[in-house]
């Protein structure tokens, strides 16, 4: 089994791996503090889910404009 692995693949495989874990510790060291809000921004958390297409009323319609044909 380990015989049909051509080398381009270990080296492919190698890059993949090494490259998270760089981006990992990028991300752990040098990215993990430096994030910082304005006044105007707040940070929403992620929720998994469907989403839903949903719209609501909790009144009557109201019309601006209303005219009368005779």
């Amino acid at each position: 089994m380990l015989k049909a692995i051509k080398l381009w693949q270990v080296v492919l495989a190698a890059f993949v791996v090494l490259g998270g874990a760089g981006y990992g510790a990028y991300v752990l060291f040098f990215r993990a503090d430096r994030e910082v809000l304005a006044e105007d921004q707040q940070v929403i958390p992620v929720q998994f889910g469907d989403l839903i297409n949903l719209v609501s009323t909790n009144g009557s319609l109201l019309y601006p404009n209303r005219e009368t044909l005779a």
